[in-house]
């Protein structure tokens, strides 16, 4: 070829060429042409006798680096692509081809490079790679995710038959990895959506159904499968769905549905009356005896307000009564027993009532209603009338009285009895600040602490608005000491809650002894 043409062609390749001496020290550049210039930024008279490692900067630490060293020590041939900067310190990716040029005697003289900018293509390529990575990353956590929500995804090619079914999916139906379902399997999910596979006209392009399954690793289990009907055109031609194992959810639903028969039929057979209300304390159902006693019929009170329903008034000032359902509703409490009230019929007749409410809760923290147990105590509290305080169901100051009198008359018995009388400062305060219901509730409370510190057979009484009268029969001053240490210490340590308001009490206790005879 002539020399000049040859000459001609290199300085106007579209692709950088070099020329490197091998026979002089440090391998220098002794020829770039015009693409190399334009690719570089640096002009030729700024390389000429420059090793081309120039062209690296600080970045030295490249694998491909090392692959053209060998190449050029074994006088091979080699292609690499390495991260080269321009003048302006622009990286741009280099992809060098070169080949060693031998004399007559074999010996290499020079070495040819052939260099293209492959930037773009590189990037591209990181771009799509980082995609990848990005894809399959993201694939993981859903096949994760999948797999702690236990569900599983699937298609059916309608026209091939084929199934494709991911891992998570084969896991719920027992099938070993790679054991693919049929699709015969697979349309038994589908509801009314089956038909597609017959060829028969479709009434529905979606499902949404729960069925149960019987697994071969685990048995019967339910599932919940949903999916769709993909077309083209007006053709079906896939189906495709998710499984969710929703056993647990299924059986704990049929685990309270059969307890709340249970609870349905011992209620309806109960002495008591039972009367159950939802979370806006709205009447959900009432039990016979109930239905006698409010006047109510379980149809016309399903649905009414239970103050409604339930119409009380205090037993001792004959005004509205703090009702049960409300009250356990707003404090939330496991459970509250009023026994001062008095409930009116629809028609008009009144029963005396002992009462418990307490509310119903799911198996987390969701208030699902209240029940109210109620109890007809008019005959019951005729007979304690004389004897029974009505707020605290404990021996009223008369009883109290009676009981002094009959120890006193028994003046020759060789027993000791202590005799004590408990005081509360702050009622008064309480009674004024916050109102008579509040006080009751307080009272209620700290005859029940009095009942749990003394003993079987001691009398407990309310002997005035807030004092409290004990006798302690056959007690001596060492144990009865004892005794009002803890009734003490339980008072002012208890707190007294009431909606948001908390009390704390500091009794004042006297004691005295009387000695037997």
């Amino acid at each position: 070829m002539d020399s000049a043409l040859f000459e001609h062609a290199v300085m106007h390749s579209r692709d950088g060429v070099t020329l490197v001496d091998m026979l002089q020290p440090d391998r220098p550049l002794v020829f770039v042409n015009t693409a190399f210039e334009v690719m570089t930024g640096y002009s030729a008279a700024e390389v000429i006798g420059r090793n081309c490692r120039f062209l690296q900067g600080q970045d030295h630490a490249q694998p491909q680096v090392d692959v053209l060293r060998a190449a050029i020590a074994a006088g091979e041939p080699a292609l690499v692509t390495l991260r080269n900067y321009r003048k302006n310190g622009h990286l741009f990716h280099n992809e060098l081809s070169i080949a060693p040029v031998r004399d007559a005697a074999g010996v290499v003289t020079h070495f040819i490079g052939i260099q293209k900018d492959v930037t773009g293509r590189v990037l591209l390529r990181a771009q799509r790679d980082q995609a990848h990575a990005d894809a399959v990353e993201a694939n993981r956590f859903l096949e994760q995710a999948a797999r702690s929500a236990q569900i599983g995804g699937w298609s059916l090619d309608l026209r091939l038959h084929s199934v494709y079914a991911s891992a998570p999916l084969l896991a719920i139906l027992g099938h070993a990895p790679g054991m693919t379902p049929t699709a015969e399997q697979m349309l038994s999910f589908c509801g009314e959506a089956r038909a597609a596979l017959l060829g028969e006209a479709l009434d529905v392009d979606t499902w949404d159904v729960e069925l149960e399954y019987e697994s071969p690793l685990e048995g019967p289990i339910w599932l919940h499968s949903t999916g769709f009907v993909a077309y083209e055109g007006e053709r079906p031609v896939r189906l495709v769905g998710a499984l969710q194992d929703v056993t647990r959810r299924v059986l704990a639903e049929q685990r309270r549905a059969a307890a709340h028969r249970r609870l349905q039929i011992t209620l309806q057979s109960m002495g008591d009356a039972v009367l159950t209300a939802d979370p806006r304390g709205l009447v959900t159902w009432l039990n016979p005896v109930a239905e006698a006693l409010t006047g109510w019929s379980i149809d016309a009170a399903q649905g009414r307000d239970a103050t409604v329903v339930f119409d009380v008034i205090d037993a001792q000032t004959r005004r509205p009564a703090q009702h049960p359902v409300r009250t356990t509703l707003r404090e939330g409490t496991g459970m509250s027993t009023l026994t001062a009230q008095i409930l009116r019929g629809r028609l008009g007749e009144e029963h005396a009532v002992e009462t418990v409410a307490t509310i119903i809760r799911a198996e987390g923290t969701e208030a699902l209603g209240v029940v109210l147990v109620f109890r007809d105590v008019t005959g019951t509290r005729r007979l304690r009338a004389a004897t029974a305080d009505d707020l605290t169901g404990l021996s009223n100051r008369r009883e109290f009285e009676e009981r002094l009198h009959t120890l006193n008359r028994q003046g020759s018995s060789l027993a000791d009895h202590a005799v004590l009388f408990v005081g509360l400062p702050e009622a008064a305060g309480i009674l004024k600040r916050q109102g008579p219901a509040v006080l009751r509730s307080l009272l209620a409370e700290v005859g029940e602490v009095l009942m749990e510190c003394t003993r079987e057979g001691d009398t407990i009484a309310r002997i005035g608005d807030d004092d409290f009268g004990l006798i302690l029969h056959g007690c001596g001053r060492a144990v009865a000491l004892r005794i009002v240490g803890t009734i003490g210490r339980r008072l002012e340590s208890h707190r007294f809650d009431h909606g948001d308001l908390t009390f704390r009490l500091e009794p004042t206790i006297d004691l005295v002894m009387m000695n037997g005879g």
